[in-house]
């Protein structure tokens, strides 16, 4: 547009605010005239004059600007001169590629590093920053996002225990390390935070995204400066691993999770190698392996792969129930040893093999799991469930029981009514793992299950769908992977239930385990 001339005296123009709906979607000046402007009076349309409410983020989420914002202006304002804390910051994406998790005895991928790639060319920036920092993070070098790590507190960690009572180590030992952790800590929680929350929010999905990438190069590159004694004590490494592994499995559930369980597990090893014992178990570290051990020997339940922590990090005499765990671990030792004599049962005789179910079998009807608190009624019936279900993969896996079965039958009502009694308080932490065991064993020819405590009577599949519904909000996991296996189960039993079965492998063997790799169940 040509400049103006300094001795042009012709009437500025000057942009219409009370112009008529009509000539703004016609994009023509409108002389405003009432009740019915000129131009709209002579086309013979319908002059409409209403408020239109534009909103801000509907605006951003389309990449479009926001009014005249942004918008170059010949005189700068103050704000413009010495932009303050409120200032606005510019960010692109970043191109995610697949990745590795890197550890000091993980080999490197080959592919380009995130974090370190050039950005996409032509591409739309996005707003990502606050309005203001987080100001209790002094080590952190990055504008925290309130409104997500708001979500973190207050939406997410209640959902990582059923307990009224005890609170969970998702606030006890992550928060508290906050004030001090280094900004890869940060990014990581946030990103965990950002990609649950999207489910709810879409636009935090693409911020959950920048933030993951940020978080792995980060780790990278710290993992690249550190001493294996560093590695190994540093907790900063341990969170923001176990908030990645998190993330992906929230995210889509695949083997990227999987890879930082293994990575998580180069760095336990290389803890017990150079650390005594004594100091190794100690609060944060000690939770977090727990962590890893835990999403492990659950998801090995139903794939049956080989284990990535072994039993040793579980300990057989202690029947106290841990509030995260839902159940005690002694019980998550009986599983990890079911689990792992189900994958070596071809390499035992038969008589081996069934000595050895049996007495796992009366230890788990042995085992009396104890509560801290005897009024923590949600911590109680979590413990039961897990234990049912428990019985449930010993008997199916170990031996070779059917959905059709009067036993395995009344198990599985049992854990369905339990978990109804959760679903009903909109409860879901540590459930999916029971749900899931029941939902596999379903009987294909009798869906309908009901029990001496119960007189009603529940319709399996519709009910496992309801529950898997409310699951999606209330729990920490990727409930649609599992619904997804879940279905392929059924569709499997249906298409067989006319047929004698012929396959040499237990029902467990034929229907659940090739179906549940890399599937995360805890």
């Amino acid at each position: 547009m040509p400049r103006r001339k300094a001795n042009d005296t012709s009437e500025r123009h000057h942009r219409s605010r009370d112009g008529c709906m009509t000539c703004r979607s016609r994009r023509i000046r409108c002389d405003q005239a009432r009740p019915t402007c000129t131009n709209c009076s002579r086309k013979g349309l319908q002059c409409i004059r209403q408020v239109q409410l534009k909103w801000q983020a509907d605006y951003e989420s389309q990449n479009l600007a926001f009014g005249r914002e942004g918008v170059w202006r010949k005189h700068k304002t103050s704000k413009d001169k010495s932009p303050g804390r409120d200032s606005k910051t510019w960010v692109q994406y970043p191109v995610i590629q697949a990745y590795n998790f890197i550890s000091h005895t993980v080999d490197r991928d080959t592919g380009c590093m995130i974090g370190s790639t050039k950005l996409q060319q032509n591409q739309q920036p996005l707003n990502l920053s606050l309005e203001r920092p987080f100001s209790t993070f002094p080590n952190a070098a990055v504008t925290v996002d309130a409104s997500v790590l708001s979500y973190y507190v207050q939406n997410l960690c209640p959902l990582t225990t059923l307990s009224r009572h005890a609170r969970s180590p998702f606030v006890t030992l992550i928060l508290p390390s906050l004030p001090t952790a280094s900004s890869a800590v940060l990014d990581a929680i946030l990103a965990l935070a950002a990609c649950h929350g999207s489910s709810i929010n879409a636009t935090w999905a693409a911020s959950a995204a920048r933030l993951e990438a940020r978080a792995i190069h980060s780790l990278r590159h710290r993992l690249a400066n550190m001493t294996e004694y560093e590695l190994a004590t540093d907790p900063d490494i341990h969170i923001v691993t176990m908030m990645l592994c998190l993330y992906e499995i929230v995210n889509k559930c695949d083997k990227q999770w999987v890879i930082h369980l293994k990575g998580a597990r180069e760095i336990a090893r290389t803890r017990r190698r150079l650390i005594r014992a004594n100091e190794a178990e100690q609060g944060l570290l000690r939770f977090t392996d727990s962590f890893f051990a835990f999403q492990d020997v659950i998801g090995r339940t139903a794939c049956g792969e080989e284990p990535i922590f072994d039993s040793t990090y579980w300990d057989a005499s202690d029947a106290r129930v841990d509030a995260w765990l839902g159940c005690s671990p002694a019980l998550v030792a009986i599983i990890c040893q079911a689990t792992e004599l189900s994958r070596l049962k071809r390499n035992l005789t038969a008589f081996e093999f069934q000595a050895r179910a049996a007495g796992l079998e009366a230890q788990l009807e042995r085992l009396g799991q104890i509560v801290p608190d005897s009024n923590d009624t949600n911590l109680q019936k979590s413990a039961d469930v897990k234990n049912l279900a428990a019985s449930v993969v010993i008997h199916c896996a170990l031996n070779d029981a059917s959905p059709t079965m009067n036993l395995v039958r009344h198990l599985v009502a049992q854990i369905l009514f339990l978990v109804k009694w959760f679903v009903e308080q909109d409860l879901g932490a540590g459930l999916l793992w029971p749900l899931f065991v029941a939902a596999a064993e379903l009987d294909p020819t009798n869906d309908e299950y009901a029990t001496e405590e119960y007189s009603e009577i529940i319709a399996g599949r519709t009910f496992v769908l309801r529950a898997l519904d409310c699951l999606t909000i209330s729990s920490v996991t990727n409930v649609s992977k599992a619904r997804q296996v879940i279905t392929e189960i059924w569709q499997a039993r249906d298409e067989a239930v006319e047929d004698i079965p012929s396959f040499q492998a237990n029902d467990w063997e034929h229907y659940v385990a090739p179906r549940s790799s890399n599937l995360s169940l805890a």
